[in-house]
């Protein structure tokens, strides 16, 4: 695995070199959403989250998430505006309509590069409406493999974000950088299989059933159909575990 992770980190250094300026430059959007794919039937029993800000106006939805143990959700760093008191945040899980679900404050957050595990102030682990999500590093997926997205977020470029989860169904073509130089996976999208817009940035990339990337950046306005999701490396498994997210078990 240590071989296969090394040789993989290289690629993602070389693929950073070359392609930062062109695919991310001072602008690079976060993927915040599904356009096409499939919509994921209303009801209770997503591991799913979303994350929300309550702002002066109102609540805001801002991202997706993965419920990845009894107190913690595995999200995007960038989700988190600077300045913002982490308890002004909240989740909202089990259901997979937008805005509907068991809501809980977010007590506080931990980042790594563009990943984040925020704390919760309630425990999850008895709410039989809310599914465990598995975060695995022992197993990767290779290229021209698919792996599968979940989200909240606009259904095209201009639309709105979706009222319910949606499903793309991407392949990874690449190794890349996420939003903050990490190391990601650069995966493809199709309208008939779906492709990450705004507001997908934080959910999960599942593989064999299990959590392997988190939804980080699209390719901005010059490469619609590419995202990069970004991956657990040796750092990031040390960051997960020190956060007690439960690695490689079930919980």
């Amino acid at each position: 695995m240590k071989n296969v992770r090394t040789t993989r980190l290289a690629r993602a250094a070389t693929a950073a070199l070359l392609t930062l300026g062109a695919a991310f430059g001072l602008a690079a959007p976060s993927a915040q959403a599904v356009e096409g794919g499939v919509i994921i039937a209303a009801g209770w029993g997503t591991g799913m989250a979303q994350v929300w800000e309550a702002t002066p106006d109102g609540a805001a939805y801002r991202c997706s998430g993965s419920v990845v143990g009894p107190i913690k959700v595995l999200t995007a760093a960038h989700c988190f505006t600077p300045g913002v008191p982490y308890d002004d945040y909240f989740v909202v899980v089990g259901h997979t309509a937008k805005g509907e679900g068991r809501r809980i404050r977010i007590g506080n957050v931990n980042k790594h590069r563009d990943l984040a595990v925020a704390s919760l102030k309630s425990d999850l682990s008895d709410d039989p409406n809310v599914r465990h999500i598995n975060v695995t590093t022992t197993i990767e997926p290779a290229l021209g493999q698919y792996g599968a997205v979940q989200g909240w977020g606009r259904t095209c470029l201009t639309c709105t974000g979706s009222p319910f989860l949606k499903e793309a169904r991407v392949r990874i073509v690449d190794y890349g950088t996420d939003l903050v130089g990490g190391p990601a996976y650069r995966v493809y999208g199709s309208l008939k299989n779906g492709i990450l817009r705004e507001g997908d940035s934080g959910g999960a990339m599942m593989w064999q059933g299990t959590q392997v990337g988190v939804v980080s950046s699209d390719g901005g306005p010059n490469d619609r159909d590419h995202a990069y999701i970004s991956m657990f490396d040796d750092a990031a498994e040390r960051f997960l575990k020190d956060m007690h997210v439960p690695v490689n078990t079930a919980w």
